[in-house]
Order: C-alpha cells, then sequence, then structure tokens
C-alpha cells in the first residue's frame, strides 16, 4: 500500500527523512515497504517509528531493524490492541525487549500449530504482560522450535530469577534467567550476568551494547542423559551454550550445574 494513501503527512515525513534523498539501498526501500505496510494497519504507530533515531538515522536503518518492522506490522494487522498494551509498558517500539518479543508474537502467529491460540487462552497473557511474562515470552521462539513439548508445559508453569544493574558507561540493564524446573536455592545466575558484562565493560571501556538480557536455561543438554531430536529446526539445541536472537542459552549438565564458562562465552557475543 502507498503510504501517502494512508496519511499524506506521514508520507512527506518518509520523504524528509535524511537518507531518503540519497540513492535508495537494499535496507532503505525494505524499510519503507515495511512502514508501509504497517501504516496501512496503523498509522499512528507509524508516525512514532518515524520519528525514531533508529529510522531516521541511515547509519542505524539495517536488516535487523526492517525485519524487526515487519514483525511488528504482522503483530499489528493481528492485534493492534495487543501492540499498544505492550508499548504502554515498555513505551520503545524499538528497544530489545520489545524486538524480542514482537518477533516471537509474530513467529507464534505465523506457526500452523497453532500455538499462538495457546498462548491467547493463558490467564496470565490475556490479562496484559507483566516484565517476567514478556521476558518468558522474548525465549518461547526458541523453546518452541527445539523442544515444543517443553514450551507447552512452560506456557503454564516456570520460574524465573532477575535483577537490574547500572552499568558506569550502558546505565540500567534489565537481566533475566528462565527456566522450567525451580532453580537450586543458592544459584543466582542473573548475579553472575551482571558480574560479567560489567567486567567487560570495564575491561573494552565501551558501553554494553544491550539494555535487556535474558538468559533460557533448559532442562536438557549434551551431558545429561535426555536425548534432544535434532532436525533441522532443532539444530544447536543439543549444545552447552548458543547466543542468537537477543537472548542466551546455557545448557545444565549432568550434575545440574551452568558452567561459569558458558555465560562468559555467550555474553561475549553481545
Amino acid at each position: 500500500m502507498n503510504i501517502a494513501a494512508a496519511d499524506l503527512d506521514l508520507a512527506l515525513e518518509i520523504v524528509n527523512l535524511p537518507w531518503s534523498r540519497y540513492d535508495a539501498t537494499h535496507d532503505d526501500l525494505q524499510t519503507i515497504e515495511a512502514l508501509s505496510g504497517l501504516a496501512s494497519r496503523d498509522v499512528h504507530l507509524t508516525r512514532l517509528l518515524v520519528g525514531m533515531p533508529e529510522i531516521a538515522d541511515a547509519d542505524l536503518v539495517t536488516s535487523l531493524v526492517w525485519n524487526d518492522l515487519y514483525s511488528l506490522s504482522r503483530v499489528a494487522s493481528r492485534d493492534s490492541d495487543l501492540v499498544w498494551e505492550i508499548l504502554a509498558t515498555s513505551p520503545n517500539p524499538l528497544s530489545l525487549r520489545n524486538r524480542l518479543l514482537f518477533r516471537a508474537l509474530s513467529f507464534f502467529m505465523s506457526d500452523r500449530s497453532g500455538a499462538f491460540r495457546e498462548l491467547e487462552q493463558q490467564p496470565w497473557f490475556a490479562d496484559g504482560l507483566n516484565d517476567e511474562e514478556a521476558a518468558f515470552l522474548a525465549v518461547t521462539r526458541d523453546v518452541l522450535r527445539n523442544a515444543p513439548d517443553e514450551y507447552y508445559e512452560m506456557l503454564t508453569s516456570r520460574y524465573a530469577q532477575s535483577r537490574t544493574v547500572n552499568l558506569p558507561l550502558a546505565g540500567e540493564v534489565s537481566i533475566w534467567a528462565i527456566q522450567k524446573e525451580p532453580f537450586p536455592p543458592v544459584e543466582d545466575i542473573t548475579a553472575s550476568i551482571a558480574e560479567t558484562i560489567m567486567a567487560f565493560e570495564e575491561f573494552l571501556g565501551v558501553p554494553f551494547s544491550k539494555d535487556f538480557v535474558v538468559a533460557l536455561i533448559p532442562i536438557v543438554g549434551p551431558d545429561t542423559d535426555i536425548e534432544v531430536p535434532y532436525s533441522s529446526l532443532s539444530a544447536g539445541w543439543n549444545v552447552r551454550g548458543a547466543s542468537g536472537g537477543g537472548h542466551l542459552r546455557g545448557m545444565r549438565t549432568r550434575n545440574g550445574s551452568i558452567p561459569l564458562s558458558v555465560l562468559y562465552h555467550e555474553l561475549a557475543h553481545y
């Protein structure tokens, strides 16, 4: 859809973006296409996005941005009210927290197994998302793709640790750890993550790159006696650690611990 057909003033705002005055790159064109699709569903939300640095700055308009715009557009087309409910508690549509959340919701909505319908039936989802539920949803695409049985169990029962740390350079970072079983009483994964990212920032002398860190802790792993199906979708699940898409995953060993070296390694990808 032509953006001007949805809102002429909005179209003019996009035309006047600094990067639109030069030869358009592939990322520029994809961004305009994603914004056009979103404008046909929610002009107010599109205008909010156009005014953000991630859209206005040519150096920040990347494939990651327009892919996240497509995810946001897909969610808005299914349930625009849900988008605004999420933004009511976390107002930046392109914050890492919300990007992960919209990616997951978009994935569920396109999944043919009925994952989103199952999610909609959960009372905690229907009454609005709190911070713990948002952190859980941020990692659920990973769980659904690799261990669907565990995903459906975690819809109704899961455990979380959380903390917020203020870094000297990056400022406030929200840290979460999510798993299906209760955490051991003496284990604080979020404390280990906080200490690690503080050490990274101090050593490198640059701000830590993320303001939202979520660690998914599956009960399965290569050193346990539980076998994990290995397929094109679950490739990489059966490893001690992984990082991708904005969150990290750390497997427990047979004795139930998570080697700190795994956390160090995966956080270094940030």
